[in-house]
């Protein structure tokens, strides 16, 4: 089981720690010490892929707090939204830029929680479950949160003048 899960998740497994923050090989290492990790629990056992999916993505979000922490990082959530929204003068018009700046202080303004839900579901592609799984939350929960981060932030652009 762990070839196939190793093989099917390994690049959504890294790419959640590179939305965190990581480089690709901090991504990588990171990810690997956990799966070696659960190889040598004996004990550990896991009902289906997607348990074994679960279980690592939800090791992810906790080591990459401690890589960064001791890397000597900044840990505040905005400097992850200040990297996803990362503005480039010379790529975009005048509107373009106003509304990449006016984005990423909406999406700043949110509390961790909702930044975590709509980095997961948008940056990361998982479904309404897998998000309720990882922050054990009903699905029912999580889509009324969502509905509710995209029109804070929709608003917040409305006032902006989008």
């Amino acid at each position: 089981m762990w070839t196939v899960a190793y093989r099917k998740y390994f690049g959504l497994w890294t790419n959640l720690a590179k939305t965190s923050g990581l480089s690709e090989d901090e991504s990588k290492d990171v990810v690997q010490s956990i799966i070696t990790g659960i190889l040598c629990e004996p004990k550990r056992e896991f009902e289906s892929l997607d348990h074994v999916r679960n279980y690592v993505a939800k090791s992810v979000f906790n080591r990459v707090k401690v890589v960064r922490a001791r890397n000597g990082k900044k840990t505040a959530w905005q400097e992850d939204t200040e990297i996803r929204f990362a503005i480039h003068p010379d790529e975009y018009s005048g509107d373009e830029v106003t509304l990449r700046e006016s984005l990423c202080a909406a999406v700043s303004s949110l509390s961790r929680k909702d930044f975590n839900i709509l980095k997961m579901r948008f940056f990361s592609g998982f479904t309404l479950a897998q998000v309720g799984e990882f922050l054990d939350m009903p699905i029912s929960t999580v889509k009324s949160r969502e509905d509710a981060i995209l029109k804070k932030i929709r608003k917040k652009l409305h006032r902006s003048g989008f």
